[in-house]
């Protein structure tokens, strides 16, 4: 259950970043990985996108991807 005492998800994953910059977040088909620094790179650059576009905090974005590091980049960044 949430309350105002337990971190929102993105706080827990930009404390994560912080702590293991460098240890491998996702990896797909055995070779390709990011590590979460990466990660939490390519989804603010993401974010950055959409907001130039206008879509902010409440907007709704629909993803159609496949399982995949994009589609995690993609929730990170909507």
């Amino acid at each position: 259950m949430s309350n105002s005492t337990t971190p929102h998800f993105l706080e827990r994953f930009a404390d994560i970043v912080r702590r293991f910059p460098d240890r491998i977040a996702i990896e797909e088909n055995g070779c390709a990985t990011l590590t979460f620094a990466q990660l939490q790179e390519r989804a603010i650059g993401l974010a950055a996108r959409l907001r130039e576009r206008g879509i902010g905090h409440e907007s709704v974005v629909g993803l159609a991807l496949p399982k995949s590091s994009d589609f995690i980049v993609a929730v990170l960044g909507c």
